[in-house]
């Protein structure tokens, strides 16, 4: 298969961009200035921030939410998970600033990313993003970590409408890219539902990238023959590609 006929869609955020680097700074910063924290690892801080309170974090940002309430009601949330008491709001509008000026200055592609995906470009791959978030600011995000000149398309969920795994975001970005057949595809990201189940119902190719993965191997998932390629670094990515026949 011709390089230049395959589109490759990447996710970005835990897949190129090192979230869990910047997400750690953000709460490292923090935690240097609330002694109530200073008994809690960086690693249970990481787990409360991004399993518990993620997953209630969706309704304040609902319409008409602004973006500073909705991140210092999430840093709230971390210390009444942990059980100790919760700074006042105005000294949560100050730990706002404190967690994204170190969150910012740590972003990163995460390992082998920039490389990988410069030699996909010289091999005639195109690339293009599918991320759920805020257009602007994922866009921004791509640029600071130093790919978004790679890519021909940034397909956020808020420009598309829908979230991943909804298959119409798929659908945008195909059609953002013209792509008729979407087998000629492939769909790479590190969540298992938005990313591997969104790109399979849109009948791509999909990669799954798991940095935990103690070796690359190939995994079947959704209950499907199609093999799915395991990558915990983005470097054997074009391995797996030229054993899926996409390049030489």
């Amino acid at each position: 298969m011709n390089p230049s006929s395959t589109v490759l869609f990447f996710d970005l955020d835990d897949t190129l961009f090192d979230r869990s680097r910047s997400i750690r700074a953000g709460l490292e910063a923090v935690k240097a200035t609330q002694p109530s924290l200073a008994e809690f690892g960086i690693e249970r801080l990481e787990y409360v921030y991004r399993k518990n309170v993620d997953m209630g974090f969706k309704p304040h940002l609902g319409r008409g939410a602004k973006r500073s309430d909705a991140w210092s009601e999430r840093l709230r949330q971390v210390f009444t998970k942990l059980e100790v008491p919760a700074p006042s709001n105005e000294e949560l509008k100050t730990l706002l600033e404190i967690y994204d000026a170190a969150y910012k200055a740590s972003r990163q592609a995460t390992y082998t990313t920039i490389q990988t995906l410069e030699q996909l470009k010289n091999k005639g791959f195109r690339l293009a993003l599918i991320t759920n978030g805020v257009q602007e600011t994922q866009a921004e995000k791509a640029k600071a970590i130093g790919v978004s000149h790679l890519f021909e398309e940034l397909v956020s969920s808020e420009a598309a409408g829908h979230s991943k795994p909804n298959e119409e975001i798929f659908k945008c970005a195909l059609k953002r890219m013209g792509v008729v057949n979407p087998l000629k595809c492939v769909m790479i990201g590190n969540d298992v539902v938005a990313d591997m189940n969104g790109g399979f119902a849109a009948n791509m190719q999909i990669v799954w990238y798991d940095r935990r993965a103690p070796e690359p191997e190939i995994i079947f998932l959704f209950g499907s023959s199609r093999p799915v390629p395991v990558v915990k670094e983005m470097r054997q990515l074009i391995g797996y590609l030229k054993n899926l026949g996409y390049c030489t």
